[in-house]
């Protein structure tokens, strides 16, 4: 399954939601805690940039959205990844290697992201990626790894 850039801006907020909704109605635990669908495909479209796979030209497999904007810290976040139950093996850690070597590509050194306590599938594969805990909070942890490895 191929995988595809895409810039800010370019994917509307409308579509991301779309996404987003299928995810959330395959999978329980899903998404972030407080999660306002509207808002966070807003944000998502305007700031983040995007991989993402698709079945056809309409309907994503899956997608990762992530920042590497902060050259102070070189640190790279993952706001969203996530693939829909109908996607081939593997493909959640494709698209993970693939935002990863954008990533370096962009200078940054370490990725960083949030996973909720009740997402234990989640932490499961972020743990066979070679992320640590850096922080607990009551609802989730906030995951790291160095970018190189």
């Amino acid at each position: 399954m191929k995988l595809r850039y895409f810039h800010p801006t370019m994917l509307s907020a409308e579509r991301i939601k779309q996404f987003l909704a299928k995810i959330h109605a395959q999978y329980t635990p899903g998404g972030p805690l407080d999660y306002e669908p509207d808002a966070y495909a807003a944000k998502l479209s305007n700031y983040a940039e995007a991989i993402v796979s698709s079945f056809n030209a309409v309907d994503f497999a899956g997608g990762v959205w992530g920042y590497c904007n902060d050259l102070t810290s070189r640190i790279a976040y993952i706001s969203y990844i996530a693939k829909t139950k109908d996607a081939p093996q593997g493909l959640g850690f494709q698209m993970h290697e693939a935002f990863r070597w954008f990533a370096i590509g962009r200078g940054m050194e370490r990725v960083r992201l949030e996973v909720l306590r009740k997402n234990v599938h989640a932490q499961e594969f972020y743990d066979r990626l070679g992320y640590a805990c850096i922080e607990e909070r009551e609802h989730s942890f906030f995951l790291e790894r160095t970018l190189a490895d």
